[in-house]
């Protein structure tokens, strides 16, 4: 057999036994889902891995940011912000208020449609909030669906130091209504 001959035969051979030899194997990579549950541990803050995956984590001096997906309900994103209250906070209160939050959300570039209803006080699994609920229009929802979310804040003392919590949940339109019951598993880390 020439030399030509069993290279095309080998050719051949790669293309009728199969492609495999071509193909990518599976995409790996190095996860940091240890780092993500490292913050989570430090916090002491565990939302239900069930309900909710932590993708992302912000970390600056005096603030953490929790980017979480949902997992019960794949239209569902959020996120969790942990303030430390300054001393020299000129207005420390405004931060567990919602109505700053909403103003920043109802920027049209942020949330086009944003449509806001009114901030109330409630009380979740112990944990007393003020909350806001609010309607948007939603790229990322199905035709004539509107996306719906709720933010919710809220200040307590860890390790004897006042934190504030600023927590926003959305919906891209695979639910109908979003109430402060639908935090529960933001809050339960919270609850006492």
């Amino acid at each position: 057999m020439s030399a030509l001959l069993r290279r095309t035969a080998a050719i051949a051979a790669l293309f009728l036994g199969g492609c495999a030899a071509f193909s990518s194997p599976e995409r790996e990579f190095s996860s940091n889902e240890r780092v993500l549950s490292g913050i989570e541990s430090r916090l002491d803050y565990h939302v239900d891995r069930g309900a909710y995956r932590l993708v992302r984590a912000e970390v600056t001096e005096d603030a953490v940011t929790l980017h979480y997906l949902g997992v019960e309900t794949p239209g569902d994103q959020a996120w969790v912000v942990r303030f430390s209250e300054k001393s020299s906070e000129l207005a420390p209160d405004r931060l567990a208020k919602v109505a700053p939050a909403i103003a920043v959300i109802a920027e049209e570039e942020l949330q086009p449609g944003f449509a806001p209803g009114a901030p109330a006080q409630s009380e979740v699994l112990g944990v007393r909030l003020e909350s806001a609920s609010y309607t948007f229009r939603s790229s990322l929802a199905p035709s004539g669906r509107t996306g719906r979310g709720i933010i919710a804040a809220l200040r307590r003392t860890e390790r004897n130091e006042p934190v504030v919590y600023q927590i926003k949940l959305d919906n891209h339109g695979d639910r109908e209504s979003l109430t402060t019951a639908d935090l529960a598993p933001f809050l339960a880390p919270l609850a006492e």
